[in-house]
């Protein structure tokens, strides 16, 4: 492989890291909402990634010495429920013992059909990083997560 190809790998896989370690979620969304007035996150909230960004985490001063650049690096990227707020209200009607839905759980394949991550937006999701070079170590099949390789 070029250079030029293994350095496209680690901007991506960078961009992955950055995006996981931030909690944000911009795959999918169109807009990324701006950071609250209070300059703080929310948990679960959508942010623009590059508002958040510690320039300091890359400062050679944190590096802690040369990586074995054989070593394999694992991701898992985890996909949004749909209809997450039908997922929740759910959830609390089958844990509320007053609820006529208590106890009544989903089969597999309802709770597939309801909210996980639709076969066309989990399988463009894997082309695509398969298009960035990347590779594929795991598929799940409720199509809420992927997981990724590859060697520094």
């Amino acid at each position: 492989m070029s250079w030029v190809g293994s350095k496209k790998k680690v901007l991506v896989i960078g961009l992955l890291i950055i995006l996981l370690v931030s909690n944000v979620w911009i795959i999918f969304e169109n807009s990324p909402k701006p950071i609250n007035s209070t300059g703080k996150i929310n948990p679960g909230e959508l942010v623009d990634y590059t508002k958040v960004f510690n320039a300091k985490l890359a400062n050679p001063s944190n590096y802690l010495g040369a990586p074995n650049m054989q070593e394999k690096i694992y991701i898992t990227i985890a996909l949004r429920w749909r209809n997450e707020g039908m997922l929740n209200k759910s959830l609390e009607m089958i844990n509320d013992p007053r609820s006529p839905m208590y106890h009544h759980f989903y089969s597999w394949n309802e709770f597939k059909k309801l909210y996980a991550p639709s076969d066309n937006v989990y399988n463009s999701m894997v082309k695509w990083l398969k298009d960035q070079g990347l590779n594929i170590y795991q598929t799940y099949p409720l199509h809420n997560s992927i997981t990724i390789y590859d060697t520094i």
